[in-house]
């Protein structure tokens, strides 16, 4: 026990210790808390595959992550790869790189597609909608994305449609 108040108690959690419950005893007498704990950690996992970058997108399909497209913080220059991240073997895969070099794109997934939209192709907003297919690891340009040109936007998902 570090401390002790009327409300409660400050307690050290055995080294090794992850989950269960608290048990203080003095005196004589024992009290449980009423709840498990649970520590959790950050643990490392696979460093990224690709170029460090800003302005990255991503995505998650199922249980992978995607990250597309960027800016090299050291070149300057915008990337157009795109690179899946399988947690179940935390490894990096590179994918079919994106159809071009756009930046301040939107991305968001629906269902097991994935879509990029929107952002700049140097000077110029773009609108179209691609979408990408993980099982054949190509990307299809879709309908234009409505008539209004957008960078630096944002994208969520409910159900089946995309705002």
């Amino acid at each position: 026990v570090q401390s002790a108040t009327s409300s409660g108690l400050l307690v050290t959690i055995p080294q090794g210790a992850t989950t269960g419950k608290v048990t203080v005893e003095a005196n004589g007498q024992s009290a449980e808390g009423p709840k498990d704990f649970k520590i959790t950690r950050w643990v490392k996992k696979a460093d990224f595959g690709g170029e460090a970058r800003t302005s990255a997108l991503s995505f998650v399909i199922g249980t992978k992550v995607y990250v597309a497209l960027g800016t090299s913080p050291t070149t300057g220059y915008d990337l157009k790869d795109v690179w899946e991240y399988d947690p179940q073997t935390n490894t990096w895969t590179q994918k079919a790189d994106f159809v071009d070099i756009r930046e301040h794109a939107v991305a968001f997934a629906i269902g097991n597609k994935g879509y990029i939209t929107t952002g700049l192709l140097g000077a110029y907003y773009q609108r179209q909608l691609y979408e990408y297919d993980p099982l054949t690891n190509a990307w299809t340009q879709k309908a234009d994305n409505l008539d209004i040109y957008k960078a630096r936007g944002t994208a969520f998902t409910i159900g089946t449609k995309a705002y």
